[in-house]
């Protein structure tokens, strides 16, 4: 998404000149862009997965982490951090 806008910002796009439905039009075809790219990586890592030996799900064994106490406080620290960042960023821009 940071390319695409900044190839748009390169192009110089003005978006108050554009209007209503030059904008959208403009935001359309950079979403579908950014989705065509998304889906073409994603074959690419498939092909890559296939070309290691990935057989599909039900071959592969699942690990998972334990969580342990302090993630856990560590977790509810940064969403705090995050909720009150919100918080300031919306107060100011009322």
């Amino acid at each position: 998404v940071r390319n695409l806008a900044l190839g748009l910002a390169a192009r110089g796009v003005d978006w108050s000149v554009q209007g209503l439905r030059g904008s959208l039009a403009i935001a359309a075809r950079l979403c579908v862009r950014l989705f065509a790219n998304l889906f073409h990586r994603s074959e690419s890592i498939a092909q890559a997965m296939v070309v290691r030996g990935f057989q599909g799900p039900s071959e592969q064994r699942l690990y998972m982490m334990q969580a342990n106490q302090t993630s856990v406080v560590a977790n509810v620290i940064a969403v705090g951090l995050l909720l009150a960042l919100f918080a300031a960023v919306s107060v100011n821009t009322l």
